[in-house]
């Protein structure tokens, strides 16, 4: 076979050949992606040679176990054999070792069988002269990247007129495999930053996810810090925040407290259950009075513990006073608008002017 490959060596490179080659390659480096690129580069050999057959193996990662073939071009039957099969990287070496050298290439005149290696062996009937090119011939170009790293194989198959090609189609091939190579690593490449770069908007989702969760508890443990656990109303810590900024603002503000009496007996009676549903009651019918008809000047209603086993509801930090249940509270004379009254249920009302920041609660 080795003096087929050398007949015809002076034949001349066809001006066609050349101008095939330059489209091809100018195809194959423009492709974006490794699947792309791949197929553009089995799909250039098949323009530009004379092999009609073409099935690319790579390894997706430098110096992978297994290499996967990722491009065939040829007949249905094997397209379907041999796309999306492995070949382990040491079965791939060992069978290129058993093949005859035909400059960069190598080439096998009998089934090349090596475990792990998957072929496809075309059925026909070839020509009967002596450069015929036969079923069992298989021809594979080495594709070598940086530190001698095998990233892959192009075996060519069925030369388009059914003879061993000249030798200058077999060179074409070896140029062709160098552009492939590079094109391949480039590719490569590409897909590595596209998955660092997704790899990155995953962790800073998981990050600004992580963030707002935080963000959540911080807020939930706030409220649960200054809330009352039973009726949701402010607590004495909120009650107090909201009456420091006020008072620090100068805002006129009443603040109204409402005692419920013989609130232990309550509890001693009917239950602890039934207190605390009491309690809930209360603090909503509080915060509907203290929301007033139609005003919307800020308000804040809260629950403090009393001694005694009594609740108290502290209601509306803001301006309050009672209008409704013949109960009312008002602040005395003073040159700043008067405050706008607010009702609020419950036995002992009363109402106090603060005119400068005073400890509350104390």
């Amino acid at each position: 076979m080795g003096e087929w490959a050398d007949a015809g060596a002076e034949v001349r490179i066809p001006r066609s050949a050349l101008g095939s080659v330059q489209r091809a390659l100018a195809s194959v480096h423009a492709a974006v992606g490794l699947r792309a690129t791949l197929q553009a580069i089995a799909e250039g050999v098949t323009s530009s040679t004379p092999y009609t057959e073409v099935t690319l193996t790579t390894a997706r990662e430098p110096d992978a176990v297994d290499l996967h073939v990722e491009a065939v071009v040829g007949p249905p039957e094997a397209v379907a054999m041999l796309l999306g099969t492995t070949c382990p990287r040491a079965a791939l070496v060992e069978h290129l070792a058993g093949g005859e050298a035909w400059g960069g290439l190598r080439f096998w005149s009998h089934f090349g069988e090596t475990d792990g290696v998957i072929m496809f062996v075309p059925d026909y009937e070839p020509l009967d002269v002596p450069d015929a090119w036969r079923p069992e011939y298989e021809l594979m170009a080495p594709l070598y990247g940086p530190g001698s790293e095998l990233i892959g194989t192009m075996s060519l198959d069925r030369p388009r007129d059914g003879r061993v090609p000249p030798p200058w189609a077999n060179e074409f091939l070896e140029l062709f495999a160098e552009q492939a190579v590079i094109a391949i690593l480039n590719a490569r490449r590409h897909e590595q930053a596209l998955r660092a770069m997704r790899r990155l908007e995953r962790e800073r989702a998981a990050l600004h996810a992580a963030f707002a969760e935080q963000r959540a508890r911080e807020t939930d443990l706030r409220h649960q810090t200054r809330r009352d656990s039973l009726t949701g109303l402010a607590n004495r810590v909120l009650l107090r925040e909201r009456l420091e900024e006020r008072l620090a603002a100068q805002i006129p503000l009443s603040v109204v407290f409402c005692d419920l009496d013989h609130f232990k007996g309550i509890n001693d009676t009917h239950g602890h259950a039934v207190g605390d549903e009491v309690l809930r009651v209360t603090g909503a019918a509080a915060g509907a009075a203290a929301g007033g008809r139609g005003r919307r000047r800020p308000h804040r209603r809260g629950r403090v513990r009393g001694g005694r086993g009594r609740g108290q509801a502290a209601g509306r930090a803001g301006v309050a006073a009672a209008d409704r249940g013949g109960v009312r509270a008002r602040s005395g004379a003073h040159r700043r608008p008067e405050p706008a009254p607010v009702m609020l249920a419950g036995t002992g009302v009363r109402a106090r002017r603060c005119e400068r920041p005073a400890r509350f609660g104390g």
